[in-house]
Formats: structure tokens, sequence, C-alpha cells
């Protein structure tokens, strides 16, 4: 390598070291998959947090409603007995769409926060 090549390079290498390093030393936070207003702290239920979401994104018609459940894998929604019976690891995949059919069929994802909260109330006990 001719000299004039060496000494160009020197600094160019200096140059994009000190411009990549503060990169790498960033005190940015990553923002949490579940926004800090999801509250989740107080006590999720049944009647006042999760009959909601399961009316909205599940107990619709043809899909795991007490009617057409059987015709939908058996799961069945539609009431605190059954959501509770049912709320299990295969329905946590489903709607986290990690490996399982995705949940709601046919729809969006459910937010991060809609998610945690049917998460808590399970890892809680099931609260009614």
């Amino acid at each position: 390598m001719p000299a004039s090549r060496s000494l160009f390079a020197i600094p160019f290498l200096a140059l994009c070291i000190t411009m990549l390093l503060p990169a790498c030393l960033s005190d940015k936070v990553v923002a949490p998959l579940v926004p800090e207003n999801c509250d989740t702290l107080r006590g999720i239920t049944y009647t006042k947090d999760i009959k909601p979401i399961y009316d909205a994104n599940c107990n619709t018609s043809g899909c795991h409603n007490a009617r057409d459940f059987r015709m939908t894998g058996g799961y069945n929604l539609s009431d605190y007995d059954n959501a509770s019976g049912n709320t299990n690891e295969t329905l946590l995949c489903a709607i986290n769409r990690t490996g399982c059919q995705p949940m709601p069929k046919g729809g969006a994802k459910l937010s991060a926060c809609t998610i945690k909260k049917i998460q808590t109330w399970a890892d809680s006990g099931f609260a009614q």
C-alpha cells in the first residue's frame, strides 16, 4: 500500500470510530413493549377489564361465544367460568402470535397493553 493511502486511512478510521463510539455508549432508553400508561398494577378483574376485551375481540358471532364456540376449537370466552377455564397457555400463545394460530382470527394483533392485562389476570389467579 502506498504511503499516501495509509496516511489517509488512519485519520479516516479514527473519524469513523469517533462517530460510532458515542452510538454504542448512548444513554437512550429503549421503549418498553408495554406502554407506561398500561395500568396492570391495580387488581385486574374479569368484570372490569377482561370481559370488555373478550366481548370486543373474541365473543363475536361465529367465534368464541356461547353459541359458536364448538366450531372454533372449543374455546368459550363468553362468561367468567368459561373465560377463566380457557385462558391458558394456548390462548396466550395465540394472542401473542408466538407460534400458535394467531388470534383474533382475521383481525389485528391485540395491543401490548391488552395482552399484558390478560396475562396479568391469568398470573394473578383470575379475579372475578
